[in-house]
């Protein structure tokens, strides 16, 4: 295939300025990540058969896997100078400005999302599938080739994955699959050699070659930022038939020095340090290849044992997410209880439980991104009558819910904390949010589920689940929120507070919702209407007792989750007395925003639409 290593060279850096650019003009995103890709999606977009006009059929283009999917903006970027047209209702139009990436209003989401409803318009990008919950690319890829294979297609599908989520199980079962089913999938791992928080194989060593060797894969090797050799390795794939691996060795941050300092993983450039990136890129470029100084990245040294205040008092703040609070719980327990151990799954900057392992590295479990590993060996501590605390976002711990089922199913008092509920991860989209959480775990019938409301809320719900017998699921969100406790207030499985009575409606919340309930009460008291809100904290055992002793007949619930929730407890529990019940919760898919308010607003659960709907179910009939 005809080439120039100019070309390839040129396109690739055209890809890095539109990552650096979208990433700081969102304010949010991996532009490191993405970075790190740019030679090779150049080097693919130059390989891969592709109509621009109809990238959507099966007959005229390859397939492209992003398992990594927080890599998305190269590949946008790739998509732009492609000519690469997207479907609105039903017609074709050119890729907007990448530069609203992840503005509520704007077709290019946080990660992949092949369908996208935006002011009432139906967008369709020429995704396979959706990406983000890392782990599923090579079976999504699978599906497809076997699809090609009952329909007689002829074409190449690849899967672009990360060094962390290649350690996933799912990742194992798949690769054994793609072998016993003889399928001509080609995977290029993008082995920048870092994770979320350091190095891949400081945390679960993996020796790809190997192991790909081991199950009947062929593996080829080669430098992830060198055109010709990419290029030359991309052919080489062509001649097997059977599953193939090109292990390419990039430079995380690539062409950037300040994002190859320290951990960027998930953080874009602050706006003043946009303009010096662009031009160390223009100086990074040859003819030939392109180079970096990978001994500017500080190597992972291992967790320090670094104290840590355990105390939320000492905390001195007025605002302060549920998560973290949690994290300061932990330690807390940790200094009093030796049986506590704590697991993650790789995240644990983003769940907080790096407090606890700061304070007490010998008490806690990195298990990488595998979180239905993670689960079962949490199981088999709990068997041995350790107090165990599971960690990840609730969206990525739907993974392991069938090892959690056994877990509940053995009786084991395990305690799993799922952080980013609701529509706190507004930026990222619905791929990393928990949304379908409150209904499956209330599905359990000896599990206790717990929705902390604020910081303090969090704190001592730690501890009620670590001296809790039965299994509990406890939600933290992730935005800074204003506390609505204090160090007095108390906290018991099956109970609820109420913050606020009123004389014309009840409103029942949990989590970071009532942040949002309390705002939109405190502006009808200023239209004459008085509302009684109640923090439903804990959703299993729910506190029927102090609902049915509000007086009134008109309940709203309010919750920023999926259906089947706590509405339905409200609803199961206030026909026995005939209570009007009308419920807000999230009834469409999320897509990514640059505030918080977009979100919720895009979701219909603003204050304003709280007002609304109160106001109408007021009016007289």
């Amino acid at each position: 295939m005809a080439y120039e290593v100019k070309v390839l060279n040129e396109r690739a850096l055209l890809y890095a300025r539109d990552v650096v650019r979208s990433t700081t003009a969102a304010e949010s995103g991996h532009t490191s990540t993405a970075l790190s890709l740019v030679h090779v999606v150049s080097c693919l977009m130059q390989h891969m058969k592709l109509n621009p006009e109809n990238p959507f059929s099966r007959t005229e283009n390859d397939v492209l896997v992003l398992s990594e999917g927080h890599a998305v903006p190269v590949l946008y970027s790739a998509w732009k100078y492609a000519g690469v047209k997207i479907l609105k209702n039903k017609s074709m139009i050119n890729l907007p400005d990448l530069t609203s990436l992840r503005d509520i209003h704007s077709i290019f989401d946080g990660h992949p999302s092949p369908v996208l409803e935006i002011d009432d318009v139906e967008y369709h990008l020429p995704f396979a599938c959706a990406t983000g919950a890392l782990g599923q690319g090579l079976s999504i890829a699978n599906g497809i080739s076997l699809a090609d294979r009952l329909d007689d297609i002829k074409r190449r599908i690849y899967v672009v994955v990360g060094d962390s989520e290649i350690r996933e199980g799912q990742y194992d079962e798949a690769a054994r699959f793609a072998v016993a089913k003889r399928l001509p999938v080609k995977v290029i791992l993008n082995s920048n050699k870092y994770g979320q928080t350091g190095r891949v194989d400081e945390i679960i060593p993996y020796n790809y070659q190997k192991e790909f060797e081991a199950k009947g894969w062929t593996v080829i090797q080669v430098h992830g930022h060198e055109v010709a050799n990419i290029m030359n390795c991309l052919e080489t794939l062509d001649q097997h038939n059977g599953p193939c691996i090109l292990i390419a060795d990039t430079i995380k941050g690539w062409g950037v020095s300040q994002l190859q300092q320290g951990n960027w993983h998930g953080k874009p450039l602050p706006r003043h340090l946009e303009n010096q990136a662009l031009i160390e890129l223009e100086s990074s470029c040859t003819e030939t290849s392109f180079h970096c100084r990978e001994t500017r990245i500080e190597p992972f040294q291992g967790y320090p044992h670094t104290p840590i205040s355990a105390s939320l008092s000492d905390f001195q703040t007025k605002f302060l997410s549920a998560r973290k609070a949690y994290g300061l719980a932990l330690v807390a327990l940790g200094i009093q209880d030796k049986n506590i151990v704590v697991l993650d799954a790789e995240v644990s900057n983003s769940t907080f439980s790096e407090l606890f392992r700061k304070q007490f590295p010998d008490r806690y479990v990195e298990c990488g991104v595998a979180e239905q590993n993670m689960a079962s060996v949490a199981a088999g501590l709990a068997s041995q009558g350790k107090i165990v605390f599971v960690n990840s976002f609730a969206r990525f711990l739907e993974t392991a819910y069938s090892q959690f089922n056994i877990a509940f199913q053995s009786r084991l008092p395990l305690h799993i904390v799922g952080s980013h509920v609701g529509l706190g991860a507004h930026s990222d989209g619905p791929s990393q949010m928990g949304l379908s959480d409150v209904s499956y775990m209330l599905s359990f019938p000896n599990l206790i589920v717990l929705s902390p409301s604020d910081g303090m809320s969090a704190y001592k719900l730690t501890e009620v689940c670590a001296n809790s017998t039965q299994p509990t699921y406890m939600r933290t969100f992730r935005p800074d929120m204003p506390f609505l406790y204090t160090q007095d207030s108390e906290f018991k499985i099956g109970g609820s507070h109420v913050l606020k009575k009123g004389k014309d409606v009840t409103i029942v919340s949990h989590g970071y919702m009532t942040h949002v309930a309390l705002e939109a009460a405190r502006l009808m008291s200023t239209q004459g209407i008085e509302c009684t809100l109640m923090d439903a904290y804990c959703l299993k055992p729910f506190d029927a007792h102090t609902l049915l002793s509000l007086p009134h007949n008109n309940v709203l619930v309010i919750e920023d989750n999926f259906a089947n929730g706590l509405g339905s407890l409200v609803a199961g529990t206030t026909s026995v007395r005939g209570s009007h019940v009308e419920q807000m919760h999230v009834a469409r898919w999320p897509k990514s925003s640059r505030s918080i308010d977009d979100s919720f607003d895009y979701c219909g659960l603003s204050v304003k639409h709280i007002v609304e709907r109160v106001s109408a179910m007021l009016a007289p009939s």
